[in-house]
């Protein structure tokens, strides 16, 4: 078994109306103060950037339990009441998580199917004709990919051929070297962003099935922020499609090759890096004034490789869970965990 960390926190009243229901186009942006950043003369293109924004509280953050099969969730029998309930949330480092297809069972010879001998027999004498009528054929097999594996690093040399940067074209880089993955300290405007750079590795192998598919990326985060440790968390949320609290509309297709676009407005971040492998890169960050800012954010990923429905994959999901926390006390930041 591996280290397990508890959280408590209070569900809030569910949402009277569903904000995801509204389409986004999503413009990139990290919001923490709005109006240092509002002048582009002042640093980077910050409506563009991949960051994780402060503020993510409200109705956007989406649903309050986590991830279907991610991390553990079970009532406390805290306040069981119409303005929620407690609800305690274990993480086990142990990773992936994973999903896969029951094996069949052999059913009793005598019971074959759920069918005793007597009914076989009876069936047989009928004379219902149904046995080799030839009213239906099996669906031809076609190929499909199935997940093998997923991984996330956070340190080191990017895995293939392409750096951060050909993951997010047309977004003004602010997390250093594009091929090292890590920690970053950059300048931008007035004040600096500080970050991590990871990238989540997805392996498949070929398959058959009754439908064509690939596996696919799901990537979903939790918010706690404020001035300082632990700070106040939010709900879950589609990491690469939501709005956030300064207004700012992110909408990405990590299942999509990097600078294609499967679904109007939301832009590929996915690269294929081998003949078996799918990836895509995410550097969060904050952004921080020296000397002055005092604040805390913890980001917790939530992240499954899935196999395609109608394939006949051995793996079915495979999820894996990454944290990054960092505090800054009078404008010095430090890391408390890095996914």
């Amino acid at each position: 078994m591996g280290q397990r960390f508890v959280t408590s926190l209070k569900l809030p009243p569910a949402p009277k109306s569903d904000s995801w229901s509204q389409p986004r186009s999503r413009a990139l942006s990290d919001r923490p103060p709005l109006n240092s950043l509002a002048d582009p003369s002042k640093g980077h293109h910050f409506e563009q950037i991949p960051i994780h924004p402060a503020g993510l509280m409200g109705a956007r953050s989406a649903a309050t339990s986590p991830p279907a099969g991610g991390l553990d969730a079970r009532r406390s029998g805290v306040q069981e009441d119409g303005a929620g309930g407690e609800v305690q949330f274990t993480t086990t480092i142990n990773e992936p998580r994973v999903i896969r297809r029951p094996e069949p069972s052999t059913p009793d010879a005598g019971t074959a199917g759920g069918v005793t001998d007597a009914g076989v027999a009876a069936s047989a004498g009928s004379g219902s004709g149904s046995a080799g009528s030839g009213s239906g054929s099996a669906p031809a097999a076609v190929p499909c990919n199935c997940v093998v594996s997923l991984d996330a690093n956070g340190s080191g040399a990017i895995e293939g051929s392409y750096g951060i940067n050909d993951y997010w074209p047309g977004v003004t880089p602010y997390w250093g070297a594009h091929k090292t993955l890590g920690s970053f300290d950059e300048t931008s405007g007035s004040g600096k962003l500080f970050g991590h750079k990871f990238q989540v590795i997805g392996k498949f192998k070929s398959g058959t099935g009754t439908v064509a598919g690939e596996p696919t990326f799901k990537q979903k985060a939790r918010l706690s922020e404020g001035t300082s440790s632990p700070g106040t968390t939010g709900g879950w949320f589609d990491d690469m499609d939501y709005t956030d609290a300064g207004g700012g509309v992110h909408a990405w297709d990590p299942n999509a090759e990097a600078g294609t676009t499967v679904k109007t407005g939301y832009p590929g971040v996915r690269r294929t890096i081998a003949t078996d492998k799918y990836s895509y890169t995410d550097p969060p960050a904050i952004y921080y004034e020296a000397g002055t800012t005092n604040t805390y954010r913890k980001l917790e990923f939530d992240i499954c490789f899935s196999s395609p429905a109608g394939c006949s994959c051995g793996v079915i999901q495979s999820c894996i869970s990454r944290t990054q926390e960092i505090e800054v006390k009078r404008g010095v930041p430090s890391t408390l965990k890095s996914p």
